[in-house]
């Protein structure tokens, strides 16, 4: 007789009565079927096999349906429809499914080769080797090797998008089509590295415009050397195929700092504004603002009429205006101004093409409390005129004048020197300012004799 749907076994034949005879058949017949059904048990010295599922309680983490003699809060159960859980006493820590295995929070897909060896939740785990890396409390490790390469590969929809991969000579870290490759904090991209290899870098996810485009509010881009002041340089270098072609950088030279910008190349270093050329380097050491350089070592290539060519501006203490101009208006007009506070205080300028004129203000517009001279003779009687000889080269001046000689008689026509941060300035003389008193004197001379011949 089989056992039912509940594992009960029944005997195939009534019960033998008290006090009376077992008759040959019953016994054969009955021991017959027992033996049949001790071969269909599974025998606890494990002779035999099952041949027909083995079938449990559903259980529970507490009490799992398969479980040890001496734990029996460890094992296996049923934790809901198409679940089944392991539990480590009393504790769920592993469960499968029709989607795969989950440990805890980390849910493997697809197919795991090697041995996998995970001593305690929360350790470390081996996939493809043993663990080698001792689990420590508080701490979790997923050891991936192969003998050959290792690697990680990420599925979307069955398509590869992403992997990680190891060699015994490289390391890679990528997308497998053509994506970009964003490098999150914060749940931010603030790496991005574009099909064609451009790369942006930001506090918010940049523009990869360039081949490498740096977005910040506060500083563009850093580049920081570790080593002290005199070990060695921090720079930006510049290439194309055929080699370096340039470089910025910063490092020592000698005991001093150096900031320096180096192009290799015989060719010129451009300064670009508003996409236009405004200042170049040439080869040879000579500059040139607005377009190429000429023969000349400094060039201004200035486009007029009208405007400044050259400005050198004063910022001293109550002459904030001064400044020296060179500036052109057509083929006549002023080409050099001196100015002290906005003021017009002398000019060389070129009438016509072959004509050079040097000014001094003299506009009656610009004077007031102009009254006539009477007398100068005797200022020009006291001015010493010698003769003396240069001490650079010898030079000798058969007729001149000493500075500080006029200065003590009409000192308008003398620059008194002074004490510069370069060194003593040489007192100097403008003789032109002598002029108005040879004037004055050859007229007093004209009114005497035009005296004496009346």
């Amino acid at each position: 007789m089989p056992r039912n749907v509940s594992g009960a076994y029944t005997l195939p034949l009534p019960p033998v009565e008290p006090n009376t005879v077992i008759e040959s058949e019953w016994a054969n017949d009955t021991l017959a079927d027992i033996a049949a059904t001790l071969d269909d048990s599974l025998s606890r010295s494990g002779m035999g096999g099952m041949t027909a599922p083995f079938r449990l309680t559903d259980g529970s983490a507490a009490a799992p349906s398969l479980s040890f003699i001496a734990e029996p809060s460890s094992g296996l159960f049923r934790q809901s429809s198409g679940v089944i859980g392991m539990s480590i006493q009393g504790v769920a820590q592993q469960t499968w499914n029709a989607n795969g295995t989950t440990l805890g929070n980390v849910t493997l897909l697809g197919t795991i080769t090697g041995p996998v060896a995970a001593p305690a939740f929360g350790g470390s785990i081996g996939v493809g080797m043993a663990v080698t890396t001792p689990p420590v409390a508080g701490e979790t490790t997923i050891d991936i090797g192969g003998t050959a390469k290792a690697w990680i590969n990420l599925y979307v929809g069955g398509v590869r998008k992403a992997l990680f991969s190891a060699t015994s000579g490289s390391t890679a870290l990528g997308t497998h089509d053509a994506q970009p490759l964003y490098l999150l904090v914060g749940n931010a991209g603030r790496l991005i590295i574009q099909p064609t290899g451009f790369v942006g870098i930001g506090p918010t996810a940049p523009i990869a415009l360039a081949p490498l485009h740096v977005r910040s509010s506060t500083e563009l881009m850093r580049l920081e050397s570790t080593q002290a002041r005199g070990g060695g340089n921090a720079y930006m270098s510049f290439f194309d195929p055929s080699g370096r072609k340039g470089y910025i950088g910063y490092g020592s030279g000698g005991t001093d700092d150096n900031f320096f910008i180096v192009n290799e190349l015989v060719s010129p270093m451009l300064f670009f504004n508003n996409q236009s050329e405004r200042m170049r380097i040439e080869s040879t050491g000579k500059v040139a603002v607005n377009g190429a350089a000429s023969a000349a070592q400094f060039t201004v290539n200035w486009v007029g009429p009208g405007g400044n060519g050259l400005a050198v501006v004063g910022t001293l203490a109550g002459d904030v205006s001064s400044n020296y101009l060179a500036q052109r208006v057509d083929n006549s007009g002023a080409s050099m101004t001196f100015r002290l506070n906005v003021t017009v205080a002398g000019y060389i300028n070129h009438p016509t093409l072959t004509s050079t004129f040097y000014s001094t203000s003299s506009d009656a517009r610009m004077k007031k409390n102009v009254r006539p001279v009477k007398d100068v003779g005797k200022i020009i009687d006291n001015i010493p005129v010698v003769s003396f000889d240069w001490k650079l080269d010898g030079a000798h001046v058969p007729v001149g004048l000493i500075a500080q000689d006029v200065y003590g008689v009409f000192p308008g026509a003398v620059s008194p020197g002074w004490d510069s941060p370069d060194g003593p300035m040489p007192w100097g003389m403008d003789n032109a300012k002598l002029v108005p008193l040879m004037i004055r004197e050859l007229q007093c001379l004209r009114e005497r004799v035009n005296a004496l011949e009346h």
